[in-house]
């Protein structure tokens, strides 16, 4: 009985407690996307992912043409001259791979070093409109199974835009140069 009349009793204040809670959601993807400052950072990501591409397509060509010009001549070649293309062949390839691996190297970093500071900027805005609003917890709507709750998105997203503002007069622009 004693064992019983806990039990209720833990329950009845869990009850109270999570009640006080006050819960709300917010479409992170939608706030990010009004950002300003977001939208920026995701043309220079995408202007540097096309300048890395262009590269390494020119040089996969270069390759290419090496080999094929190796495939037709390859045959008329002194085995010296021969095996020396042939490194020459594999050295290229070699480069490109590497190429390719720094570029991925750059463009990964960079899009971390564009990403820490917004990060930073819409939990900074969520923490605004959840003090503001008394809210205990701020949930992604996109993470959650239901999302019936209050929605902060509106919210949130005046809040961003208030403070990016001084945060989009300087952009930062891609590398000049890749990672050789």
């Amino acid at each position: 009985m004693m064992k019983r009349l806990l039990v209720a009793f833990v329950a009845l204040l869990f009850t109270g407690l999570v009640s006080a809670q006050s819960v709300a959601h917010c479409d992170y993807a939608a706030v990010f996307d009004t950002m300003p400052s977001a939208i920026q950072a995701q043309k220079d990501i995408s202007e540097l992912r096309e300048y890395y591409a262009k590269e390494l397509e020119e040089d996969q060509l270069k390759l290419q043409e090496a080999y094929q010009r190796y495939q037709v001549e390859g045959a008329n070649l002194s085995p010296v001259l021969r095996q020396r293309e042939e490194k020459r062949i594999q050295e290229m390839s070699a480069a490109l791979d590497k190429k390719s691996q720094n570029y991925d190297a750059d463009l990964q970093s960079f899009y971390q070093k564009k990403m820490a500071p917004l990060n930073e900027l819409m939990n900074e805005a969520i923490e605004n409109v959840a003090k503001a609003n008394k809210i205990d917890y701020v949930l992604d709507k996109n993470s959650v199974l239901f999302a019936g709750g209050k929605d902060v998105t509106n919210l949130v997203i005046a809040e961003v835009l208030k403070l990016d503002v001084p945060k989009t007069t300087g952009t930062e622009t891609a590398p000049a140069t890749g990672g050789q």
